[in-house]
């Protein structure tokens, strides 16, 4: 949550038309999860389509702050860095307990440069 101490009594009219008082000194609070369900921002937003957030795909590009599954800035997600750490430790057991072999055995190997990663096919 982004928590904000409002200075002065403030009217907000929301999209029904209802009006809202926010009073001096009340707390005020937004969760980060609200941004990414706005459909200003992305088409049908509680639609689950993870591609929506790949590169050349973005609906969000150019909207600063629309995207942040852990926050942003000194009030980040606490587990952000934990994330960051387990992720490859999770990759790593998970490789270590399969055997990947290549579908084409008459494929060799190119300098890795020359192939885009997509022309590699592995089976596990």
């Amino acid at each position: 949550m982004a928590w904000r101490i409002m200075n002065s009594d403030t009217v907000v009219t929301a999209k029904s038309g209802k009006e809202y008082l926010l009073k001096k000194h009340s707390a005020v609070g937004l969760h980060w999860a609200l941004r990414h369900l706005d459909e200003q921002i992305y088409k049908d937003p509680w639609e689950y389509r993870p591609t929506r957030f790949t590169v050349g795909e973005e609906e969000n590009r150019g909207v600063p702050w629309s995207w942040m599954p852990f926050s942003g800035g000194t009030h980040k997600c606490s587990g952000y860095s934990l994330a960051i750490l387990e992720i490859p430790v999770v990759m790593a057991y998970m490789l270590r307990e399969v055997s990947p072999w290549l579908l084409d055995a008459a494929w060799t190997s190119p300098s890795p440069s020359s192939l885009p990663c997509s022309q590699l096919a592995l089976a596990v």
